[in-house]
């Protein structure tokens, strides 16, 4: 039997990979290192401090650093959110670094949409054909024909983006996300008048009934919500929070749960009232919390003496369990279950799926399941649901004043017609973007760009963007791998991995404070990529006048910096957990 050597090995190692498509780039680190292999003793290991992007839970890292190559990730102990603990797409977080399909320099397309033909460009030369064109919008006094489709990220970059279009006076920017946990949420806002993010205690609930809420697999933190797990079912001497599950699929959470109540799609929120009728009927609600807290509850009058039927009438009349039984195909006997174990329990907490920013069609159904908290007194309560703390005392960025150009288009409305009519409740809507495009002769937007963005994934309406875009003259996409968007991109400006530069987060998902996160580089760039918010801050400089004026940094790194101080001037807080 032939024995193999350590270089042998490694030059097989580099074959291999350079065969499955492996960037030259990370092939010739590799071979380098084999011909330094015996240089063990002069070789240098750091663990440098991060954080995962790869979610919006925002998990602190440790990144294992040999050589300034990171070689593998591991949770960060102190880090709040995770203390330690990391999932396996964190764990994961090196493919994404040296994944072969990353754009490694800007590129133009070349051929018709659709063709796949790029041209690869420099930096300087992708930054003039985006800003060329915004220097004639608002030559011509049309700054509103710019848009901007932001998706997954959160912390400055959000800022950032607002700043700019205000700056150069656009109306149309949009985000489109799943999960927005560091926004307030719009039912908190509407039924109790929350204007921050609120939090869920899941780790001190006894009692947690779900409406298709997947919090053990993919919603706001997984990590953090599997140990508030841990610490329900086990972490407690003597007490083992009981979890019930409504969903129409037996998922990952439905699995894990005491009891899994198969509904029909659509009928949650009628399940949820018919839960209150019985907590209601039996007058096992909190009445100490309606008493103090609630308006509405009873039968009402308004100012000009008219009279309104109370949430308690309606309910009573309107839900009984034979009906709604007949019309969710729970049966009546589990809903009476359900509900007397919901107000016996405390502190109990109720719920639902907040993915309403993909469609957001299913505004009422998640008011109707949130009534529950209300009824068994779980708003502001520990083990409930608890309002949001105040923002992080960042530094306060220079007040923008818009030039006469940017106010004429400030003042025109959104095209996505957020906030008006029957979208008024509404804070985005991105397929109004693409209903604009197609109801108009020649494209009311002419300047698309899309950051992190992909409409044509995961969407019902991805056939309506796919023929606005081709609409559109100028569509430019920051992304680092190709997607369905880039074919019917005219530009890509690919943006570091979020290992390879400074970054920042802000998390307000966590009960009882609010949490702002800062990660240094763990790696040199490996390709021509850029920071997103200095490719933001180029565009800027480069389109100069009043936008140029808004932004007097000179990097993201300046930015960040200026930001964060205010934390220290701040004189509280912790560093650590």
């Amino acid at each position: 039997m032939s024995q193999v050597t350590r270089r042998q090995f490694l030059g097989i190692v580099g074959a291999t990979a350079a065969g499955a498509g492996i960037s030259s780039v990370i092939h010739a680190r590799v071979s380098a290192a084999a011909d330094h292999q015996t240089d063990w003793y002069d070789r240098v290991e750091e663990r440098i401090p991060s954080i995962c992007q790869l979610c919006p839970g925002g998990c602190g890292l440790k990144v294992r650093v040999v050589n300034g190559m990171p070689v593998s990730i591991a949770g960060n102990p102190l880090h709040p959110v995770n203390r330690g603990g990391l999932c396996p797409r964190g764990l994961a977080g090196l493919q994404s670094l040296y994944n072969p399909d990353r754009l490694i320099a800007p590129v133009r397309r070349v051929g018709p949409k659709g063709s796949g033909q790029w041209a690869e460009i420099s930096w300087d030369e992708a930054i003039q054909a985006v800003a060329g064109p915004l220097v004639q919008l608002r030559e011509k006094g049309a700054p509103e024909a710019l848009a901007i489709l932001g998706g997954e990220y959160r912390g400055l970059m959000d800022r950032l983006w607002a700043r700019f279009a205000k700056a150069y006076g656009t109306p149309n920017y949009l985000r489109l996300q799943t999960l927005r946990p560091e926004l307030p949420d719009a039912v908190a806002s509407l039924m109790h008048g929350e204007k921050r993010p609120i939090s869920f205690d899941l780790r001190n609930a006894s009692f947690v009934l779900s409406f298709g809420c997947n919090w053990l697999e993919g919603w706001n933190s997984p990590v953090s919500q599997m140990q508030a797990y841990g610490h329900m079912r086990q972490g407690r001497q003597g007490h083992r929070a009981e979890i019930v599950h409504v969903e129409s699929r037996l998922s990952h959470s439905a699995a894990k749960a005491d009891l899994w109540v198969p509904v029909k799609p659509g009928t949650e929120g009628i399940l949820a009232l018919g839960l209150a009728h019985l907590i209601l009927r039996e007058q096992i609600y909190n009445e100490d919390f309606i008493a103090d807290n609630t308006f509405g509850f009873e039968d009402w009058q308004d100012a000009d003496g008219r009279s309104h039927a109370g949430f308690k009438q309606l309910v009573l009349e309107e839900y009984p369990p034979v009906r709604v039984s007949e019309i969710t195909g729970v049966r009546s006997e589990t809903i009476v279950t359900v509900a007397r174990r919901l107000a016996a329990a405390r502190p109990a907490l109720v719920l639902s799926d907040n993915r309403s920013s993909l469609e957001g069609h299913d505004l009422f159904t998640r008011m109707a399941i949130h009534s529950l908290n209300a009824l068994v007194g779980s708003i502001e309560a520990p083990g409930g649901v608890l309002s949001g703390r105040d923002a992080p005392p960042l530094s306060v960025w220079p007040e923008i004043v818009p030039d006469d150009t940017a106010q004429r288009g400030l003042a025109q409305q959104r095209l996505d017609n957020a906030g008006v009519a029957e979208r008024f409740l509404d804070s985005d809507v991105p397929r109004g973007l693409a209903e604009a495009v197609l109801q108009a002769e020649t494209s009311p937007i002419e300047v698309l760009v899309l950051h992190r963005a992909n409409p044509l994934f995961g969407r019902r309406d991805k056939e309506q963007f796919r023929e606005a875009l081709t609409k559109i003259p100028l569509v430019v996409s920051f992304s680092s791998v190709p997607d369905e968007v880039s074919q019917y991109a005219d530009l890509i400006l690919p943006e570091h991995h979020f290992l390879e530069g400074w970054q920042d987060d802000l998390v307000t998902h966590l009960p009882g404070f609010t949490l702002f996160s800062i990660g240094r580089p763990a790696v040199a760039p490996l390709y021509n990529t850029r920071h997103a918010d200095d490719i933001v801050l180029d565009l800027a400089e480069t389109v100069g006048g009043a936008v140029a004026e808004a932004f007097p940094w000179e990097s993201y790194e300046e930015l960040l910096k200026s930001s964060a101080q205010g934390l220290f001037d701040s004189g509280r807080g912790n560093v650590v957990s």
